[in-house]
């Protein structure tokens, strides 16, 4: 090989490499995120707090503790993605006639100690 030519397939070669291990990287971390999934304890206490409201339009059907186990893609539900832990219940109706009602509007589970933010009005 040509000194010239090695010279110039040395940067190429390394650039190559960098693109291989960069997508290498980006495919586990995908894979590793699709993977997580809400608490165990924190899926439970949704179901409890459903308890406490009164959904005439069916907005809580997906909180089941039968269903669907991962509770991140429950109405409502926004989680960290990183560490499946719940950070965000947003109850609030689309339209203004269909609330819910319920005695626990105020309240939630103890357990829900990631949550970060509630909201409940319409």
């Amino acid at each position: 090989m040509h000194p010239n030519s090695q010279k110039l397939f040395q940067p190429i070669f390394f650039v190559l490499s960098l693109h291989v291990v960069c997508l290498v990287l980006l495919s586990c971390r995908r894979h590793t995120n699709a993977s997580i999934s809400c608490m165990e304890k924190e899926r439970m206490a949704l179901v409890e707090l459903k308890q406490g409201f009164l959904d005439q339009y069916g907005r809580l059907s997906s909180w089941d503790k039968y269903g669907d186990k991962d509770c991140c893609k429950w109405w409502g539900i926004q989680c960290n993605n990183q560490t499946g832990h719940i950070e965000k219940l947003d109850l609030k109706a689309d339209l203004d006639d269909q609330p819910l009602r319920g005695s626990q509007r105020q309240h939630g589970p103890t357990c829900l100690t990631h949550l970060r933010n509630k909201s409940f009005a319409s």
